[in-house]
């Protein structure tokens, strides 16, 4: 299954187009936290009400650096989504050191605490764990801890993991997980081709392991729909006998 992402950087966005790519789900950008405070990315609106697809959740642009804290981001985003989608709320963790930001590594104590709050808001408030967006190398990052060293993210590990490689055609490292739930593999697909504005070149696009741990508890996934073939010179009494045979095997 091939999902992608999507914000204001798209642009305004045609869905058709992604649908005719074959896309079947999306995550939208719905709010972030930076240097102003807590904000709403001013494409959800738009996105959340147009998007067609099956399968649609949203995310969260972690700021690490603690204008606010983790607990006050999540009850933010969730406030902003309400019970939009069906999969799960994801918390975007990465290091925005190239737009001004401190690096990452620098506040990695007090990132992982106000990190570790947002999710344990979201579980308090939603009862189900949020899934957590991170690059190969936060995922298999280790730190010294009294018993020898272990994976940073151990605590985090009750989360889905969508995880950002472009670097591999294989499956990548998971680190403190066993396996991942969605593979971000590039940065750099067709936007236009998927439906972005011109002028927005690029698309991130993301192939999906485990539909069903990303999807919100008590969602399960839909048996296809059998559609009959369509032959333009059936009789009326054979294209009953088509429906009537796709009808026995769909409720079986």
């Amino acid at each position: 299954m091939e999902f992608i992402d999507c914000s204001k950087w798209n642009g305004p966005f045609d869905w058709q187009k992604s649908v005719n790519k074959g896309v079947e789900g999306a995550w939208l950008k719905a709010s972030g936290c930076g240097i102003g405070g807590n904000y709403v990315d001013y494409r959800f609106k738009e996105n959340s009400q147009s998007c067609p697809l099956p399968y649609k959740g949203s995310y969260h642009y972690f700021d690490y650096e603690g204008r606010k804290s983790g607990a006050d981001q999540c009850k933010f985003f969730l406030d902003t989504v309400g019970n939009f989608g069906n999969l799960r709320g994801v918390l975007d963790l990465e290091d925005n050191s190239g737009h001004g930001w401190v690096k990452l590594s620098s506040v990695m104590g007090n990132a992982m605490k106000e990190a570790l709050s947002w999710v344990n808001q979201y579980f308090l408030e939603c009862g189900h764990w949020p899934i957590l967006y991170l690059n190969t190398g936060l995922t298999i990052l280790q730190q010294w801890t009294v018993t020898g060293y272990k994976y940073t993210f151990r605590n985090f590990t009750e989360c889905p993991l969508w995880v950002a490689n472009y670097n591999d055609i294989q499956v990548p490292p998971t680190g403190a997980w066993e396996t991942y739930a969605a593979w971000q593999w590039t940065s750099g697909g067709d936007g236009l081709a998927y439906g972005n504005s011109p002028g927005n070149v690029s698309i991130d696009l993301n192939r999906i392991n485990n539909l069903n741990a990303l999807l919100k508890p008590g969602i399960t996934i839909e048996d296809p729909v059998i559609i009959p073939p369509v032959v333009v010179d059936y009789t009326d009494k054979q294209k009953l006998d088509i429906l009537w045979e796709a009808y026995k095997t769909y409720t079986k």
